[in-house]
């Protein structure tokens, strides 16, 4: 697990170069200078002629080497460029996610506002009901009241008949007195008829406010029906929202006790989840943030939702963004009781022109683990080339990645090639377990023979070694070629 900001690693990049290019410049220039002091005290026109001729070549080197260091730093422009491409496509999708969230709180804040605006109309459509209910008791007991007299009313129409006109006329003591009779029994008729006019009156008004409070309390039901729907779906709403953010967390912990408190992630990081007992990689990912809760846990806020399935206290999450390239040349590792050089990277890594002599261990082993030091990953391009292995403890170059699957569709590491080297001394193996594209070609191994064992391996070759006495495949002994 790498860390560092791109900006420092760009300037890194530079500093290395400026003074690569600076040091190799003073060199030259300092055994020039030593030497033009040579020439000073040459005794014969042909040293002075070699001297030349050897400050020429050492220019020549020179210019080499700088020609040389001048392609390394274009190449690592333009692997910063591409970092910087990488960056600027990351934080595109980090604002496209982030305007899906805000897009989908707005819609929750506006299902908010709306369910507001609906519990008002309930309560102001409650109160309506209230008052129509008054309205309706108060028009009952005017019917009431006004039944009651209509009956009186009509006692007294049956008891007086239907001569009251006539008894008028044919009671009265005069004509004074006939036109009194007549004029009462006028306006008891007219009374008689209003109050049978309010009487219906009261009785539709009745009637109106019944069916109108009836259909308040249907509306009124399915506006509590709609609103409690609206509020169903906003709880919805909310909880898809939290999912979707608790779908993007992850807590990874720094499992063993020798690593740990040390910032293993920016932001724009690309990571990948990796089965704890395979070793392969199920899930990419990048992280949009991150919070340090201790020295050994740390929340990472996701771009995309995490599959289902991933095990707790199993699985590993690697960040594959700073797995670095590695080249190691003409180096001398001798007399080491473990391992000469333990190296996984996703990165480019050429091993060449290195001495490796009596080394306990595999003078280069390739591990990969999610159960033991957690220290390192997968690799996808490795080259290990004309290098000399003396006197080494077998096996000399051990492909061992921990995974508990010999299952070759299942490998771990890939595209290992394995050329070009010389071994000396005793009987030489070489080992891969879990690997694809494994190949083991045009080395020379020692009188004492050499052998290759492959386990849980696909799209290997082995040929063309000198001296090669077997070819071990899940434990099947196959042919030497």
């Amino acid at each position: 697990m790498k860390c560092g900001m791109l900006k420092s690693m760009r300037r890194k990049y530079k500093k290395i170069l400026n003074f690569i290019l600076i040091g190799s410049l003073t060199a030259g220039c300092r055994g020039f200078h030593r030497d033009l002091g040579m020439v000073a005290r040459a005794s014969s026109v042909s040293d002075i002629e070699g001297q030349i001729n050897q400050h020429t070549n050492q220019l020549q080197n020179i210019n080499k080497q700088i020609v040389a260091l001048e392609s390394e730093q274009d190449i690592l422009q333009e692997q910063i460029d591409d970092l910087n491409a990488e960056i600027v496509n990351m934080m595109a999708s980090i604002g496209l996610k982030e305007d899906e969230i805000a897009a989908k709180e707005g819609e929750i804040a506006e299902k908010e506002a709306e369910i507001a605006r609906k519990e008002e109309e309930i309560a102001q459509k409650q109160l309506q009901i209230v008052q129509t209910e008054e309205e309706y008791k108060a028009a009952m007991e005017r019917e009431a009241s006004q039944r009651e007299s209509m009956a009186i009313c009509a006692r007294m129409i049956y008891e007086r008949g239907e001569d009251s006109y006539l008894d008028a006329i044919l009671e009265g003591k005069g004509l004074s007195d006939i036109l009194n009779q007549l004029d009462m029994v006028e306006k008891v008729h007219e009374y008689e008829n209003s109050m049978l006019l309010e009487y219906i009156e009261s009785k539709n008004l009745v009637h109106d406010l019944w069916l109108k409070l009836e259909d308040e309390k249907v509306q009124l039901e399915e506006d509590k029906a709609l609103l409690e729907a609206d509020k169903q779906q906003l709880e919805a709403d909310r909880q898809q929202l939290e999912a979707d953010r608790a779908e993007r967390r992850l807590t990874v912990r720094f499992m063993h006790e020798q690593s740990w408190g040390f910032q293993a992630f920016e932001a724009g990081d690309e990571i990948e989840l990796i089965d704890g007992e395979s070793l392969v990689p199920y899930h990419g990912n990048v992280v949009k943030d991150f919070s340090r809760k201790n020295d050994t846990d740390i929340e990472l806020m996701l771009e995309e939702a995490l599959p289902e399935g991933i095990r707790t206290g199993c699985d590993a999450v690697e960040n594959i963004t700073w797995t670095p390239n590695v080249t190691i040349r003409n180096n001398l590792s001798e007399y080491v009781p473990t391992r000469g050089i333990l190296c996984t990277t996703r990165g480019k890594v050429v091993i060449e022109k290195n001495v490796f002599r009596k080394h306990g261990m595999a003078a280069i082993l390739l591990e990969d683990d999610a159960r033991g030091w957690f220290e390192s990953g997968l690799i996808r391009d490795m080259t290990i080339r004309d290098n000399l292995f003396e006197d080494g403890e077998a096996p000399q170059i051990h492909s061992n990645p921990q995974t508990v699957s010999a299952d070759p569709e299942k490998t771990v590491h890939s595209n290992i090639a394995v050329t070009g080297n010389r071994f000396t001394g005793q009987a030489v193996e070489i080992r891969a377990v879990g690997t694809k594209g494994f190949r083991v070609e045009d080395n020379i191994f020692p009188e004492a023979g050499g052998k290759v064992f492959l386990t849980g391996c696909n799209g290997f070759a082995v040929r063309n070694n000198e001296n090669q006495t077997g070819i071990y495949q899940d434990g099947w002994a196959g042919p030497v070629s």
